[in-house]
């Protein structure tokens, strides 16, 4: 018995159909998340993201021109040349950080005479690269206004959706059914909608280390048979804009490399390699990575700042880092802000999300599979610790959940990708998309119920956060269509991904492939 491996009459034909179909998921996935990432945004006060106010020095001094800095008296903080608007009074949040039950109504917002002119203003995030600033703060070359801000964070909206819109093609293409995009559904955690709806890298981090996951994945998976020059494109541009966003993340570009390399079969590897679009990718990504850390390096992106003295045991340090574990979790599912708590509906929505995929995908995974997930679920429990314990004596026990969030997304995109091997018919896929994606759908829910009581009327406010009181804080656009509309986002985000979970390759514009393979004796 030979076998004969042949192209079907309509193979061009359903490779230009199946491209349409691959650009409306691009289309519909950027409008969704968008409008998701936008509604965040418009539903947190300016200033409400951790750090977010160093953000909007850095980015109104990098869009001007200006990417030095000097030293200031200050530890970690350096002086750039931005206008004094950015480092006032008006966006510090200061007066409602720490106060759960303040809401952001405190905050004088009041712009000056002199706002306007250029000056040393200190900030933290002196010395972080400048790529994701350049990409969202060209509306803050504007005269100083609050407009302007809000914009900007559209903005940063806008990019990190077009990277898990990215994701999400990644996702869905290939020759098994879709069911990937599950994946890609719940590696986008409350946490990053937050932070990517914000002035702060940490959610462009994310979802460019989604976009790369995604991307890297769907190569391994399709051992090189996805063709065009698409996907290494998007790898090239995902994994160069990852290396570009923070001080580790030329480590976490490395990192994803190598555990997507461990779940990947020996020959399915020389078979990428033997293609030229995905050696450039490679390279572009490495390249991009070395010239990041010259960067961080020379820049000073990570330094040690002296912390309270911790004078516990080595021990002892070890098991109070260990001890936040629990913390680092709650953190990378919805971490919304200054002293708001984390929805126990969300966590527990995610963890059952996160364990129903992680079962089923490794029960379908091959062994190289089942490898990759269990090495970056032991990665992403143990570096943290590792990495606050070391430092806890010169710093203190500053590490946060979302620093380990682009290797952390690994962990349900690994699994999502696993599913693809699933023997379940569409029927079945329908079912399991539609169960994990409606408990998504309710810890979404939770978590920007959490944060926007906290930030209207505080967290021992009413339980209605849209029942006015003299001192609670109004979003720039009417609360009830901000409420009403992400309901309606997260219906449809949720059913949406329903749909192409349950599509095999080639039914997106409703044509369905013939055998490829003819066996003749």
């Amino acid at each position: 018995m030979a076998t004969q491996v042949h192209a079907g009459p309509h193979d061009e034909t359903d490779l230009i159909l199946d491209r349409r179909g691959l650009r409306r998921v691009w289309i519909i996935g950027f409008v969704l998340m968008f409008l998701t990432i936008a509604t965040w945004s418009l539903a947190m006060p300016l200033s409400a993201a951790p750090d977010e106010p160093a953000q909007y020095i850095k980015a109104a001094a990098v869009v001007r021109g200006n990417f030095g800095s000097r030293p200031s008296a200050q530890p970690g903080v350096g002086l750039v040349r931005a206008p004094h608007f950015f480092g006032s009074a008006a966006l510090n949040p200061a007066c409602f950080a720490f106060g759960p039950n303040t809401t952001a109504s405190c905050v004088r917002a009041v712009i000056g005479p002199g706002d306007d002119r250029i000056d040393d203003v200190p900030t933290g995030a002196a010395p972080y690269p400048p790529l994701y600033y350049l990409l969202v703060g060209a509306p803050l070359l504007s005269a100083p206004s609050f407009t302007a801000l809000y914009v900007a964070r559209l903005l940063s909206a806008a990019v990190s959706a077009a990277f898990l819109a990215s994701a999400f093609v990644a996702a869905a293409e290939g020759r098994r059914r879709r069911l990937p995009v599950l994946g890609v559904l719940i590696a986008a955690t409350p946490t990053i909608y937050f932070f990517a709806g914000a002035v702060n890298p940490a959610g462009f981090e994310a979802t460019t280390a989604i976009c790369l996951w995604a991307s890297l994945l769907r190569l391994a998976q399709d051992g090189g048979h996805t063709p065009g020059w698409q996907l290494p494109a998007r790898i090239a541009v995902s994994g160069s804009a990852l290396a570009f966003c923070r001080g580790l993340s030329p480590a976490w570009v490395a990192a994803i490399l190598g555990l997507v390399l461990v779940g990947t079969r020996w020959r399915d590897l020389w078979a990428l390699l033997a293609r030229r679009a995905v050696r450039a990718a490679l390279l572009v990504v490495v390249a991009a990575a070395a010239v990041a850390q010259v960067y961080i390096r020379v820049a000073h992106t990570i330094t040690l700042i002296a912390g309270p003295p911790v004078t516990l045991t080595d021990a002892a340090i070890w098991r109070v880092s260990a001890g936040h574990s629990g913390l680092w979790l709650h953190q990378m599912i919805a971490q919304l802000g200054w002293q708001t708590p984390t929805p126990l509906l969300a966590v527990v929505a995610w963890i059952a999300a996160v364990g129903c995929v992680l079962l089923i995908g490794a029960a379908a995974a091959g062994v190289r599979m089942r490898l990759a997930i269990v090495a970056t679920t032991v990665a992403t429990a143990v570096l943290p610790i590792v990495a606050e314990a070391t430092t806890a004596r010169q710093s203190g026990f500053i590490w946060q959940g979302r620093y380990l969030l682009p290797i952390a997304v690994g962990v349900p995109l690994l699994a999502g990708f696993a599913l693809a091997r699933h023997p379940g018919d569409g029927a079945d896929a329908r079912r399991l998309a539609g169960a994990v994606s409606s408990v998504v759908g309710v810890g979404s829910l939770a978590a920007f119920y959490a944060a926007l009581r906290r930030h209207m009327v505080g967290v021992d406010g009413p339980l209605n956060p849209l029942t006015p009181l003299p001192a609670s804080w109004q979003p720039p656009v009417p609360a009830t269509l901000l409420v009403l509309g992400f309901v309606l986002l997260t219906m449809a985000v949720c059913g949406w991904v329903t749909y192409l979970a349950g599509t095999a390759a080639g039914q997106l514009d409703g044509i369905s492939r013939g055998p490829q393979i003819a066996r003749t004796a």
